[in-house]
């Protein structure tokens, strides 16, 4: 261990001089003869005369992570520390497209040009080409959620309201049409929303728009919010009827709609009218639906909150009149004013009836229950034919020509106590004589 410590300790200035000394002829050694390093870049590939395509009617792509270039660089070390990734320039020129599918990339050192050497194995930057496609579409506005109790959506506007897209034929043709949706959840007021439009296809799914280029990336949607009132629908007719048709009733389904507008404007509206010259009964010949669009009639300022309400169906339901002959049972006529002297019978059990009046009311109309009644005034002993009066729902009538039947009156017969009175006064005439005799 003396030894060893020794060994350390001995000369120690010498030995600590001789390590600097060392040190400083190596870096002297170092710099002076600066040996070459190699080192690898990325850095991102430049697209030029990319309208060399355009004219083509073509697009291209560049797949994802595609659009970048690695390459190895030789310099000397002293040049080496001072380059980095931006002191490079790669670049690919459509003019030297391959095989349509790829273009090679040519690197260029921005700095220390003629020091530094860049590795001769070729960089391609590979792409996707197809045909090109541009088409602009009308941007729909729309709305989302639902808008405070009593309000509904009114006009939505979109401004700019025509987008262009351009890219892919394939994928542009899968854009059906183009909407802005905004969302009214809780409004009571106008609201205006920036928004990015929406692409979809004919199914309504969303088109993947990451191959596209679009004119507009946002645009603004406006909505007004309009009160809402519920109203009914009346209708007016003009023109009779021909021939024996009578009408039943015009009804008008759905007979309440509800109506969305400014509330200084739908607060005069009490209903909306179907005018007179809509329909004309002078034409109708038949019961009849027919629709009608209630938008047309609606006031300025006023719209259908739901636009299934605009088709009104009008519906002219006729009657005709018809003649039928009805069998009265005479037990279902009563007598009045028939003298006390006499009692009365019919001399027969039915009284064949001819009523006319609306199909359906005759059809309803069940014989068995018409009731009515003959007048017995001034009518003596014997067989008379009197008129009979019946019961009848409006709209029937009956002829006076059939209306009548055949009745006989006879004396009453004595009441019970006048044949009491006659016997009593036989008793009294049988007691005289007895006591005669």
């Amino acid at each position: 261990m003396n030894r060893l410590k020794s060994a350390f300790t001995h000369n120690i200035g010498l030995k600590i001089g001789a390590f600097f000394g060392a040190v400083l002829l190596w870096i002297i050694v170092v710099n002076v003869d600066d040996p070459s390093q190699s080192k690898t870049f990325t850095t991102n590939v430049q697209m030029v005369n990319e309208q060399v395509l355009m004219e083509q009617g073509k697009y291209y792509n560049i797949p994802e992570n595609g659009n970048t270039v690695s390459f190895r660089v030789s310099a000397k070390r002293s040049i080496m520390e001072r380059l980095s990734a931006s002191d490079f320039t790669a670049t690919a020129d459509f003019n030297n497209l391959e095989n349509n599918s790829r273009i090679p990339v040519e690197i260029v050192a921005n700095r220390y040009t003629s020091m530094v050497g860049i590795s001769s194995n070729q960089k391609y930057i590979y792409l996707e080409i197809g045909e090109e496609k541009e088409q602009k579409f009308v941007i729909s506005g729309e709305y989302s959620g639902n808008p405070a109790e009593g309000f509904a959506v009114g006009e939505i506007t979109v401004k700019p309201n025509v987008i262009t897209i351009s890219g892919p034929a394939d994928v542009v043709s899968q854009v059906d049409h183009v909407e802005a949706v905004c969302d009214v959840a809780g409004m009571d007021t106008d609201i205006t929303e920036s928004v990015v439009p929406t692409l979809l296809n004919s199914s309504g799914d969303v088109v993947d728009a990451t191959k596209l280029t679009l004119s507009e990336t946002t645009v603004d949607v406006s909505a007004k919010m309009l009160s809402i009132k519920t109203v009914g629908v009346d209708i007016e007719t003009t023109g009779q009827l021909p021939g024996d048709l009578t009408l039943e009733s015009v009804s008008v389904n759905p007979n309440n709609i509800r109506i969305m507008g400014a509330p200084e404007v739908i607060n005069t509206v009490t209903s909306i009218v179907i005018p007179a010259e809509v329909i004309d009964l002078s034409t109708v010949t038949t019961s009849v639906d027919t629709t009608v669009d209630i938008r047309t009639y609606l006031p300025e300022g006023v719209s259908l909150v739901d636009s299934s309400d605009a088709q009104i169906t009008v519906s002219i339901s006729l009657d005709e009149t018809v003649e039928e002959t009805l069998d009265i049972p005479a037990a279902n006529l009563t007598i009045r004013n028939l003298d006390p002297e006499y009692v009365a019978e019919f001399t027969n059990d039915v009284i064949p009836v001819k009523v006319s009046g609306n199909r359906s009311l005759i059809e309803a109309l069940k014989e068995g229950e018409v009731a009515g009644y003959v007048d017995a005034s001034g009518l003596s002993e014997g067989d008379h034919t009197v008129s009979v009066n019946l019961d009848l729902d409006t709209g029937i009538t009956a002829s006076t020509a059939t209306t009548q039947i055949e009745i006989r009156l006879r004396e009453a017969p004595p009441e019970d106590d006048d044949i009491l009175d006659d016997e009593n006064e036989t008793t009294e005439m049988e007691g005289d004589v007895t006591q005669q005799e």
